[in-house]
């Protein structure tokens, strides 16, 4: 039904060491009485293509789900909720559900109380497992990093970006991407957003904005690399590397910050940059880190130009910036 103004979506997507694809897909609706309301699944499908499992198995869920992982190591499959309209009723109001991964069958969940001043968790590009399943590293929105073994249970969580009240709205830099890397707990945030209208561009940005953060694996702070505009997808080479794909700076509007950025995880470094026109929304890098690749989109400024376009960059990456 169009009228219902959404149609369901894939948003992510992993595979295991036997190739089975598990899955995240979700729908936004508008009701005819103005409400919103969400509807999400996560599925698991062999290399056949064979449904495997479902979660839930017999209903959708009635909240968002934007992000799932599963360890080969641990046997488990993760996903996290991410709807911003909350209501006691909700059904899966949970921050993250675990479930075996071949069955599909519930482990437990977790509810992570929300902080000042948000009604509830939300989870946009994490959780994931580490590569041995002992930890899950997970970044919220309202600007917290968080670190859990493998079943959920919380180890420490830190503020990356906290909730600040400006003239009195509320600003902050939303929280993302968070994963376990040899160098340490890596988490990343994004543009700075204003609470009451996250449509409207903010009057200044969060310092902790666009950035890349890493801790060690007990919790001590190691750095903050900050970019100029959102880190859209990171991307990991097989030995130090990390590919930033750089998208839109909402606040500074500069189209000088889009490209591809990659940085020494060891030392939080750059090593390279790679610009494009319009914001680079997606980002691959080898696993000897001497190519890059990434994906760049056209996007409309507030004088209504029409900068960059829908093209495939692949660099070779020799620590400067040539193409």
């Amino acid at each position: 039904d169009a009228a219902q103004r959404s149609y369901p979506s894939v948003v992510h997507i992993v595979i295991d060491k036997n190739d089975n694809v598990y899955a995240n897909a979700y729908r936004f609706l508008v009701r005819k009485d103005g409400s919103r309301g969400y509807n999400g699944r996560m599925v698991a499908i062999s290399k056949q293509g064979k449904l495997l499992w479902q979660f839930p198995k017999n209903e959708v869920m009635d909240s968002w789900i934007n992000w799932c992982d599963v360890s080969d190591a641990n046997g488990r499959a993760v996903l996290s909720t991410s709807s911003y309209d909350y209501h006691e009723d909700m059904k899966y109001r949970d921050t993250m559900y675990f479930m075996d991964k071949n069955t599909g069958e519930l482990l437990n969940s977790v509810s992570l109380p929300p902080v000042e001043p948000f009604d509830n968790t939300v989870m946009r590009g994490s959780p994931n497992f580490s590569p041995d399943g002992k930890y899950l590293s997970a970044a919220a929105s309202d600007g917290r990093g968080f670190l859990f073994d493998e079943k959920g249970k919380m180890l420490w969580s830190r503020f990356l970006s906290k909730p600040a009240q400006v003239d009195g709205a509320w600003l902050n830099a939303s929280g993302r991407d968070g994963y376990v890397t040899p160098y340490g707990v890596l988490f990343t945030t994004i543009n700075t957003f204003n609470r009451e209208n996250w449509q409207l561009p903010t009057p200044v940005e969060h310092p902790s904005s666009n950035s890349i953060f890493m801790f060690n694996i007990d919790g001590t702070f190691r750095y903050q690399y900050q970019a100029e505009a959102t880190m859209e997808e990171l991307a990991f080479s097989a030995d130090k590397l990390v590919a930033c794909a750089i998208g839109r700076n909402v606040r500074t509007h500069n189209y000088k910050a889009h490209g591809a950025l990659v940085l020494d995880l060891a030392s939080g470094k750059k090593q390279s940059f790679f610009a494009t026109e319009g914001p680079c929304q997606a980002i691959a890098i080898s696993p000897d880190g001497r190519l890059v690749a990434g994906v760049e989109a056209p996007a409309l400024t507030p004088q209504g130009k029409i900068i960059g376009a829908y093209r495939l960059h692949i660099w070779k990456n020799e620590g400067g910036g040539e193409k």
